[in-house]
């Protein structure tokens, strides 16, 4: 058994070559704007849970002010 490390996940095979750099010989770009697009959205997602972390101590405050008040 040998061990691939050129940079995906380890994978064991047999014999000569590492079947999954020929998977991903021809389709490094494709591979490359996926990442990119994982990365956007990545960062969309922790903006919209601060984005939701923020109106929910808004909200909290509002609801203190309005208990306070009567």
């Amino acid at each position: 058994m040998n061990l691939c490390s050129s940079g995906h996940d380890e994978i064991c095979f047999e014999g000569h070559g590492c079947p999954m750099c020929k998977l991903i010989e021809g389709h490094e770009g494709e591979i490359d704007t996926e990442k990119d697009e994982i990365g956007k959205l990545s960062n969309k997602i922790i903006g919209l849970e601060e984005d939701i972390e923020k109106l929910t101590d808004e909200n909290i405050e509002l609801k203190e002010r309005e208990a306070n008040r009567g």
